[in-house]
């Protein structure tokens, strides 16, 4: 063999060699990177134990694979009116089935169920072959209801991934790209998750309202979202092998916040970042307009006795550019109020942000604003945007949440 073709073989050698040994490290990091992340049974078991008299039911006394989520539907002291097309059962009890229940409360704070006292204060209502209903609104899975403390609480136990698919519908529009009613899909889930494990209320693990996620049965389930879902089943994101607080909002109105300038807590994943995304979103800005008299009287209701407001101006911002305190002066005195106190007295639909400049008027003052929403974590208007330029679920939610990972759940 020539020198010169030695010298290009032993080359090519050493090329190779550096390849494949780059190829061996890389698939040995990757074979041995943790794929899931780890929930155990006992802490998804129930915590009613104590509180309520009950049935035991397979889900609290047996190690399940399944998620259930207890999800509040309604709570007061007038009872329920539930509905099903076929006969329903109620579990522990010796209340015959029926296509209907009228739920009360004893004077002792037992329940009554189409007139019989069942001397219990939980019971647990079963479907057959058609959902139960209330307010006319079809739900998966079956109905708590519970009696204690002077209220009675009507309760969906529904299966994790089914109840995402009461939950995307209302929390994006169904129309959207595929990879964002993913991601959405993902951060729900997560969401969920998280306050089912954090959740300290016996009785149910999240509202049904904006205080949680908006949740509406299976009334207003679509295939898109549905397909999302079922698409990514039990993917979380996960932050140091625990699961995150995977908050989301409308719209950002150019840079989200940081979970610290908003409740005071640094979450390492939840940092302020840049989302030009946002800017194309309906929710990008807004405007409102509150008479000087509408003003005074939040703020009365709040709390602040400062009579008739003739001057509110901006104080401080935070990092992201929000709003953090305004100075309010008035006819009997001058006070300081959080912008996000402000945003709650008016309606957070009314000034969508806290991200705001604020001008007087003659007998108004007048909001400009950017975002819709708290602006932690995820903007949906923003994750839109993405999507139609071609980044995938993924790629969407680790710009958002930064250092999180994608993991699949595993009950042990």
């Amino acid at each position: 063999m020539r020198p010169k073709a030695i010298f290009v073989y032993r080359v090519f050698f050493f090329v190779m060699l550096i390849f494949i040994s780059s190829c061996v490290s890389m698939g040995s990091r990757y074979a041995g990177a943790q794929k899931t992340v780890t929930i155990t049974a006992d802490s998804l078991k129930s915590r009613e134990s104590g509180k309520y008299q009950k049935e035991q039911d397979d889900a609290d006394t047996v190690p399940s694979k399944v998620i259930f989520l207890k999800v509040l539907l309604a709570s007061g002291r007038d009872g329920f009116n539930i509905t099903s097309d076929s006969n329903a059962s109620v579990q522990g009890t010796n209340i015959a089935g029926s296509k209907g229940f009228t739920i009360s409360r004893d004077a002792d704070g037992s329940i009554i169920a189409n007139g019989a006292k069942t001397a219990v204060n939980r019971i647990e209502i079963i479907p057959s072959s058609s959902p139960l209903k209330y307010n006319r609104k079809p739900y998966r899975g079956s109905f708590i209801i519970f009696s204690g403390q002077g209220i009675m609480m009507l309760v969906n136990k529904v299966e994790l991934e089914q109840y995402l698919y009461g939950v995307l519908p209302f929390e994006v529009s169904t129309g959207w790209e595929e990879e964002v009613l993913k991601a959405q899909a993902v951060a729900a889930r997560t969401f969920a998750i998280y306050n089912k494990l954090k959740n300290k209320t016996p009785e149910y693990d999240l509202d049904s309202n904006v205080n949680s996620q908006v949740y509406g049965g299976t009334g207003k389930e679509t295939p898109s979202t549905n397909a999302a879902i079922d698409r990514t089943a039990g993917e979380v994101l996960a932050y140091n092998g625990e699961v995150i607080q995977a908050f989301f909002h409308a719209n950002s109105g150019g840079r989200t916040a940081s979970s610290l300038e908003v409740w005071g807590g640094a979450l390492d994943y939840l940092p302020s970042v840049d989302d030009p995304y946002s800017a194309k979103g309906r929710g990008y800005k807004w405007s409102a307009e509150i008479s000087r008299e509408k003003l005074s009287s939040m703020a009365a209701k709040a709390g602040f006795k400062a009579g008739t407001v003739y001057e509110l101006f901006v104080q401080d911002k935070t990092e992201s550019g929000r709003v953090k305190t305004l100075k309010l002066k008035g006819s009997e005195g001058e006070y300081v109020i959080k912008a996000k106190d402000l945003r709650a007295a008016a309606g957070v639909d009314q000034i969508r942000s806290t991200n705001f400049t604020v001008a007087s008027q003659s007998d108004s003052f007048v909001f400009e604003g950017l975002g819709w929403g708290h602006g932690v974590g995820m903007s949906q208007e923003g994750a839109r945007e993405m999507a139609d330029e071609g980044w995938t679920y993924k790629q969407i939610l680790m710009y958002y949440y930064k250092g999180a990972k994608l993991k699949k759940i595993k009950i042990e």
